[in-house]
């Protein structure tokens, strides 16, 4: 790996290779997850395509729905590489680690689909997107402490806004778990709210921080 020893900032890790690994991984996790869209058998029988389409609706919603949030996740993610300046092998880890996860999410998706009416199904596929929200959480957290693998420049509001955005899986993620012990079928829907919970802390950032020339987003 490529060192970077300035002196305005530490000794660490460039970023460039955890960045297109993790690109890769997002790409092949996104491509999986619409084999979890299986036609089902009618050798026996001749069905309606129509009966068959509605029969996957459950297969449909569940892919659009984790396309969603591993797209959202993605772009948390990018958005975070954009003002880590290096890494450390604490962020390595952490981030080899919520790639582990993320391969998860074609397999918990189809899962959760498979069985729609079983809760632990529905269980699965929240924890699963919780425990990624959350390394991801940690990830902005330990590069932000300190300023350790950020600007020293970089605003506090921004600094804030990206840890507001990073509890949104996590606490989504909660809410699902606990709709689904309380019985309510298909409780992992509360993660289409992600969009629109997205687009009014976006409007709260750009009514309170301001983005000095230079630093981006």
């Amino acid at each position: 790996m490529d060192t970077v020893n300035t002196g305005e900032q530490p000794a660490g890790f460039g970023k460039n290779r955890i960045e297109a690994l993790t690109d890769g991984i997002f790409a092949i996790a996104l491509t999986l997850l619409v084999l979890g869209v299986e036609v089902p058998s009618t050798s026996e029988e001749l069905v309606p395509a129509s009966q068959v389409l509605i029969s996957l609706m459950p297969d449909f919603l569940f892919y659009i729905l984790a396309f969603v949030v591993l797209a959202v996740l993605w772009v948390f993610h990018h958005q975070q590489f954009h003002h880590i300046q290096h890494i450390d092998r604490t962020i390595l880890w952490l981030n080899i680690l919520t790639l582990m996860f993320i391969t998860m999410v074609p397999f918990s998706s189809s899962y959760a689909d498979t069985y729609y009416n079983e809760q632990v199904a529905g269980i699965f596929f929240s924890v699963n997107l919780l425990v990624i929200g959350v390394l991801i959480w940690f990830q902005w957290e330990h590069a932000t402490t300190d300023h350790r693998l950020v600007s020293p420049q970089l605003d506090p509001c921004e600094i804030l806004f990206e840890k507001k955005k990073n509890l949104l899986i996590p606490l989504l993620g909660v809410s699902a778990i606990a709709l689904s012990l309380i019985g309510v079928v298909w409780a992992a829907g509360i993660f289409y709210l992600l969009p629109l919970i997205l687009f009014f802390l976006q409007q709260w950032h750009d009514r309170h921080c301001v983005i000095p020339p230079g630093i981006g987003r």
